[in-house]
């Protein structure tokens, strides 16, 4: 195990690793990180004692700020923009620690230190339901789509819902009361995590986890992003666009001049409300599509969102079409969903349209 030195800010500072955290297992690293491992403090006072620690190296998930040279753009996402450590919110991944070192060789590596969500993520729990012959019930599904609204309405514009119905601004340490609009750039089943609570929120338990979107490494200000950014197949038509021509470009110019040219594409918010669209069509068609198979393949698309309005609610399969919507424009806002479908949605379940809330059998969980 490295020795790490420096400042650990205020979570749980600890000296040499292997003293104070024992390695649990290893998780799927993914196309960002060169190293991810699920470690337990041993002598944290606090209630979670499973963190993930993620290792970064490569350039593309670097950025250079001027203040504190080459840093981590998750962290400097979620630590210096979101400030997680000191003002978590409840759908969106706490990051609590990153450390720099020059342990590899010479390379220059990032370490962040990272909550654990113990319900794994919405890929393998739909694969899960699909492979017992189930779907994901419209309960579970009301719950994702009202948690990624969440999210992105205080990603984009600092609003959060509070008990009461409302929106409330919330203005963080060193923004001039100013919020400036954090894009994620890379919504996707398998960037978006479930969380069981330490304490049950009523007597019997929570019926379900909540929802965490995680994975910033592709994040950052709206206004400073150029280029596509994430994964082809949940990004917006104006970034697959810009993901083609790039590809273009590429293979006739041969030159950096594609890249220039790319890099003009200016990204906006409503690129991840169409990614949220693209999750919550995931959950409502795999099921069918693994079903039907081409008899299904060749259904007309409104004979489709009919289908998944008998099961998942009309509001609900509504505003998921809005937000899938071609033009950018004509999508909702994270602030609209967050204000007005949310509360559509919720009260379309309350009148008891659809499945109701159903308690999952415990393999779902596994």
């Amino acid at each position: 195990m490295i020795h790490y030195e420096g400042k650990y800010g205020d979570f749980d500072r600890f000296r040499p690793m292997e003293h104070a955290f024992v390695v649990k297992k290893t998780l799927p690293s993914g196309g960002e990180a060169s190293s991810c491992v699920v470690m337990q403090h041993i002598h944290t006072k606090r209630p979670r004692k499973l963190y993930v620690f993620k290792t970064v190296t490569q350039d593309k998930s670097l950025i250079s700020h001027p203040e504190h040279g080459i840093i981590s753009n998750e962290a400097y996402i979620l630590l210096g923009k979101l400030k997680t450590i000191l003002y978590p919110h409840s759908n969106i991944i706490q990051l609590f620690n990153c450390v720099s070192s020059n342990a590899m060789a010479g390379i220059p590596i990032h370490i962040l230190q990272i909550e654990y969500c113990d319900g794994g993520d919405l890929w393998n729990l739909n694969n899960r339901c699909i492979s017992r012959g189930a779907r994901i019930p419209k309960s579970l599904a009301s719950h994702i789509f009202v948690s990624l609204s969440a999210a992105l309405a205080y990603l984009h514009h600092g609003f959060i819902l509070t008990s009461s119905g409302f929106l409330r601004r919330k203005y963080l340490p060193g923004a001039r009361n100013q919020w400036q609009p954090i894009l994620h750039n890379d919504i996707k089943p398998e960037n978006i995590l479930l969380r069981w609570p330490v304490k049950p929120s009523s007597p019997s338990g929570n019926t379900y986890p909540d929802i965490v979107l995680a994975d910033f490494g592709a994040a950052g200000i709206e206004t400073h992003i150029r280029g596509p950014r994430g994964t082809y197949t949940y990004s917006a038509p104006e970034v697959r666009q810009a993901f083609d021509n790039s590809t273009s470009l590429i293979q006739r110019l041969r030159s950096a001049g594609a890249d220039h040219v790319t890099s003009s594409i200016v990204l906006t918010t409503k690129s991840d409300v169409w990614s949220l669209g693209a999750v919550m069509k995931f959950l409502f068609f795999d099921f069918e599509k693994e079903r039907g198979g081409k008899e299904w393949e060749s259904k007309e698309m409104e004979s489709k969102w009919a289908d998944a309005g008998q099961v998942y609610g009309e509001r609900m399969g509504w505003w998921v079409r809005r937000c899938s919507g071609y033009r950018a424009l004509g999508r909702p806002s994270a602030r609209t969903l967050l204000s007005v479908a949310v509360a559509e949605v919720k009260k379309e379940d309350h009148a008891g349209v659809g499945l109701g809330v159903q308690m999952l059998p415990e393999w779902v969980w596994e």
